[in-house]
């Protein structure tokens, strides 16, 4: 069910946006999401540290879906191994999450 005249404009964007955020998904020793990418130039230099929980485990339906249709695992990976990672840092005890996690600092 396509609309007339439409010729993937809006995939072609989805697809040229999540190019634009896979820097964020590299060189993390934690294997987490910078939180902030300038769409322009790739993570920040001077970036934070540490990333949102929910950030960083939130974008796996996202990237998963444009991995779908554009039938390339490159952007569904990088979320699931964000994910796994996340799953890997619960507490022993909890089970539990902190609110924050550091991006290079790997206990």
């Amino acid at each position: 069910m396509t609309p007339p005249n439409y010729d993937d404009d809006l995939l072609h964007l989805a697809h040229d946006l999540g190019s634009r955020l896979l820097p964020a998904f590299e060189n993390t020793a934690t294997r987490l999401p910078h939180p902030r990418v300038n769409l322009l130039l790739g993570v920040p230099v001077d970036t934070h540290n540490s990333t949102c929980t929910a950030g960083a485990g939130s974008l796996l339906v996202e990237m998963g879906m444009l991995s779908h249709l554009l039938g390339d695992p490159v952007y569904e990976g990088a979320a699931r191994r964000a994910i796994k990672a996340l799953w890997s840092y619960r507490d022993a005890s909890t089970g539990l999450l902190g609110a924050l996690s550091a991006l290079y600092n790997v206990a």
